[in-house]
């Protein structure tokens, strides 16, 4: 297998959470004794695993480390704040920084969507771009249109992270996490910089609809348009966010749940064992049917398009 081995360690136990929650009938882990210093192991576990990834030069994500540092800030305001709801498993703020800290650990290829410097001289207008293709760059001194494609889309969190009902139900509190990485200005930076137009007020449209106003000074310094969430290419992050969320609910959660029962008979009468994946083969199945249909869907929509931009003078400086 062609495939490089990437050592994590585990995310933290919370204490106080789990003792607060005691009291909660609905708690799952009501009436466990967990040892106080539990986090304190696996923390001690941590650091194992960051020796042993320094010796062997193999990548290691401190899941511990980081979660553990945010709730520590987050307490000195909020003292029951947790990412661990029942004390253990992540939330989905606390999924969405894991995923982060994995990917700033493996410095991935595309560190911005992308990057458009665009500066006239004299009479003409060049451009200086990565990660997005321009064509059609025409122009004067105060109005500027190029058709432009993105090499990759800006990565999305869905506003809730399931549309089911779930036995354990935790907050959809991503989009929280997603401020506090400030990811519109990392991995989702879209930087806009326009240099050579006159002064004045400058419209914004893609494809022919307006998308907001700058003045030249903030176009010339550059603009981050993943934050115009509503620009065609935002939402068509957002649906394949949708159709990832689909694949989660309607996929991977129901084999999950044939695989935990089907765990539960292991220890059990062999017949049974076979009797539950007859039963049940058919349905897995379908079920690994949709995900292949879904993902097809998510291919499709990956593809990227071509766009308009027109920025153009509506009022003069």
């Amino acid at each position: 297998m062609d495939a490089e081995p990437v050592l994590l360690s585990p995310t933290p136990f919370d204490f106080l959470t789990s003792e607060l929650r005691q009291q909660d009938e609905h708690y799952r882990f009501k009436g466990k004794d967990f040892a106080s210093d539990y986090d304190l192991a696996l923390g001690y576990y941590a650091g194992w695993c960051s020796q042993l990834a320094t010796q062997t030069g193999i990548a290691f994500v401190n899941n511990h480390s980081v979660m553990n540092e945010y709730i520590h800030i987050k307490r000195l305001s909020i003292p029951t704040f947790t990412l661990m709801p029942d004390a253990i498993h992540p939330d989905p703020a606390g999924h969405l920084m894991m995923a982060h800290t994995l990917l700033k650990r493996l410095e991935p290829t595309r560190h911005q969507v992308f990057r458009l410097d665009l500066r006239r001289t004299n009479t003409d207008w060049n451009v200086n771009a990565e990660q997005i293709a321009t064509r059609n760059l025409q122009g004067d001194a105060s109005r500027v249109s190029f058709d432009c494609q993105l090499q990759s889309l800006p990565w999305r969190i869905p506003e809730r992270h399931t549309l089911m009902q779930l036995r354990w139900n935790n907050p959809s509190n991503a989009m929280e996490m997603e401020n506090h990485l400030a990811l519109a200005s990392e991995i989702n930076l879209a930087s806009l910089r326009i240099h050579g137009l006159n002064q004045g007020i400058y419209e914004l449209e893609c494809d022919g609809l307006n998308y907001g106003h700058f003045d030249q000074t903030s176009l010339a310094n550059g603009i981050n348009l993943d934050r115009l969430r509503e620009l065609p290419w935002s939402q068509q992050a957002n649906e394949i966010a949708s159709l990832n969320r689909q694949i989660s609910d309607e996929v991977v959660r129901p084999i999950q749940d044939i695989a935990t029962r089907r765990y539960r008979l292991l220890t059990k009468d062999g017949n049974e064992l076979k009797k539950f994946d007859q039963a049940n083969r058919e349905k897995i199945d379908q079920l690994e049917k949709n995900g292949d249909e879904l993902r097809e869907k998510i291919r499709i929509q990956s593809v990227p398009q071509w766009h308009k931009i027109t920025i153009s003078r509506i009022e003069k400086g």
